[in-house]
């Protein structure tokens, strides 16, 4: 072991030399190896009633936010007010761990954040005052007391340990987004938070317990794996052009390299092994970005629709602001404007539409026939890319049409002509699809029809509009893509 270092003899952690507590407790000057309480001995009154509070205020924020989606509302508008509170529930927790290490550069974000929480609050006219008032009261006097300097030995110590409890929860955030995936659509999962969550992100969970395992061991070589890791996750917003969603990961790779340099400080210099284990994690990060973190199909389709729709008079005023917003604005007015479409258009989007079913799962086909909100994106990814840009090219002139309120070109077809369609349809079947067709349709609006029972009567409906006469087309085309 280096001399500039020593273990605890009660849990065997590495600590600098001069070190007088290990993050156990343990006091290395203590007659008898008794353990001392961290705050009621080195931290003064205010500093501790300070962080207790900060930390369970950031608690209870992060968990009544971060639980909002398992029993709640999920709908774009409340989805990013969940966001928002999960966020500023990880900000005060980790500025309160840093006040628990005496940093006062952490108590004086206390103080910015509280002045900025109540302003929100203020011009929003939402929420009670009490709360950031408190926060106020009890950062200042905290933040006065603690020097807010990198050069004193207290902000050197505070980085190190704070390594590994942002690693941990980090961790834990992840495992909130996965869970949030069995509860929100992807698509606006993706819109919060850059990824949608799956089984891979659990490799991601314990990359980042192994980490911050390492580092509460002093481990220099994984605060700098740290680093490279969480510079991955910069690499989405960025891609994407949103780049006030890339200010959290950001931040948080400037906190992970304060931590590895005074981490690195305190050890001696990194090994041979260690030196090696930081190569692999920032080959490992540069080859995940290159071949998992680009943009998808999709991704790509959607930015080149995105700049034609900006080109539109006035439709860029409506898109901005909100991300999540924006597109459900989209979605909605793709939805209204189908009926814009011509006859031809239609019959052209029902030819693509039964490629894109091919690729679609039961339940979301279904709920494109019910309700036109089924989330497409997996499937979009599969086709070809020629399918997928010329639904996009669709929707684009929907979105437009509907927007500039142009007329549809034809009227909404009668309940005798959708009949007389839909007849012709059947009669393309052979005798057992036509049975199981008739016996589904039976139901009320397919209100009782399972999601297999109604996605094979969309995509048995759209995959024969090819086969009918002209007349056939143009009305099942239009019931069926444009009401």
């Amino acid at each position: 072991m280096a001399e500039s270092t020593k273990a605890c003899p009660k849990c065997r952690l590495i600590s600098p030399f001069t070190a007088i507590r290990c993050d156990c407790g343990y006091r290395f000057d203590a007659l008898g190896g008794a353990p001392v309480s961290e705050e009621s001995d080195t931290l003064p009154p205010k500093v501790t009633r300070a962080w207790k509070f900060t930390f369970g205020w950031g608690v209870v924020t992060l968990l009544s936010a971060g639980t909002q989606p398992l029993w709640g509302d999920t709908t774009a508008t409340a989805m990013q007010q969940t966001f928002g509170g999960v966020l500023s529930g990880v900000m005060v927790i980790v500025a309160s761990l840093g006040v628990r290490r005496g940093s006062g550069i952490a108590a004086w974000v206390l103080v910015t954040y509280a002045v900025f929480d109540a302003a929100v609050r203020i011009v929003t006219a939402s929420g009670d005052f009490l709360s950031p008032v408190i926060l106020f009261a009890l950062a200042v006097p905290c933040a006065l007391q603690l020097r807010p300097t990198l050069s004193t030995p207290a902000e050197r110590r505070v980085w190190p340990r704070l390594l590994y409890e942002l690693a941990f929860l980090q961790a834990a955030l992840t495992t909130l987004f996965v869970l949030w995936s069995f509860f929100v659509q992807s698509s606006e999962l993706k819109t919060l938070t850059f990824w949608q969550a799956n089984a891979r992100h659990l490799v991601a969970i314990a990359i980042l317990v192994g980490l911050g395992l390492a580092t509460l061991k002093r481990h220099a070589w994984a605060g700098y794996a740290l680093v490279f890791y969480q510079c991955r996750e910069v690499y989405w917003p960025l891609v994407q052009g949103s780049q006030p969603l890339a200010a959290a990961p950001m931040l948080l790779v400037v906190l992970y390299a304060l931590g590895a340099y005074y981490l690195h400080r305190e050890q001696a210099p990194l090994a041979f092994r260690g030196r090696a284990a930081v190569a692999t994690v920032a080959v490992v990060v540069l080859l995940n970005v290159t071949f998992f973190a680009r943009p998808t199909q999709m991704d790509r389709i959607v930015q080149e629709s995105e700049a034609r729709l900006a080109a539109v008079p006035g439709l860029r005023e409506r898109f901005e602001g909100n991300a999540t917003k924006a597109s459900a604005l989209g979605a909605e007015l793709a939805l209204k404007g189908a009926r814009r479409l011509t006859d031809a258009q239609l019959i052209e989007k029902a030819r693509l539409l039964a490629v894109i079913l091919i690729q679609l799962d039961d339940h979301n086909c279904a709920e494109v026939f019910r309700t036109g909100r089924g989330d497409m994106t997996g499937a979009l990814n599969r086709v070809e890319e020629g399918i997928a840009r010329a639904w996009f090219d669709l929707a684009v002139v929907a979105i437009t049409a509907e927007h500039l309120n142009t007329s549809p070109p034809q009227p909404s077809p009668s309940e005798e002509e959708t009949n007389e369609a839909q007849m012709n349809a059947v009669k393309t079947l052979g005798s057992e699809d036509a049975a199981r067709f008739r016996r589904v349709e039976g139901g009320d609006n397919f209100a009782r029809a399972s999601d297999a029972d109604t996605c094979w009567v969309f995509r048995t409906m759209v995959g024969v509009i090819p086969r009918l006469d002209v007349r056939s087309q143009r009305t099942l085309a239009r019931v069926l893509m444009a009401q």
